[in-house]
């Protein structure tokens, strides 16, 4: 008996292509930490001037610094690090001039002078 042959011959495995990777969200650069400790130690600069030197201080040596870590990357970072800069120069301005009227006021008699005019005796 002669059997018939009816089968398709197989056919090849048709090629299983991925699926497209799936566009991926931007990355928001990371917030630099020492840039922003320059904006918070500038802004306390500013608040608390007549507390000396720390914060003044600490806001320009950390804003230096967050600059050269963010050189380049721009962003929030970068720009926290520019106002700390700014905060403790400025901070720096406000207390040489401060410091600089207080000496002319010193060596131009200072309390003296206030005690004559309360007394009326001034000296010639």
């Amino acid at each position: 008996m002669a059997t018939e042959n009816n089968s398709v011959p197989p056919q090849p495995a048709a090629a299983v292509t991925p699926p497209a990777p799936a566009a991926e969200a931007p990355v928001a650069p990371r917030l630099n930490q020492v840039s922003l400790w320059a904006l918070i130690t500038g802004i306390a600069s500013i608040v608390l001037w007549w507390i000396p030197a720390p914060f003044g201080v600490a806001a320009i040596a950390l804003g230096h610094i967050g600059l050269v870590k963010t050189k380049g990357q721009g962003g929030t970072s970068r720009g926290f690090a520019i106002a700390g800069l700014i905060l403790g120069y400025v901070w720096l301005a406000l207390v040489i001039v401060i410091f600089g009227l207080l000496a002319l006021w010193a060596m131009s008699g200072g309390l003296d002078t206030i005690e004559n005019i309360d007394t009326g005796m001034m000296n010639p």
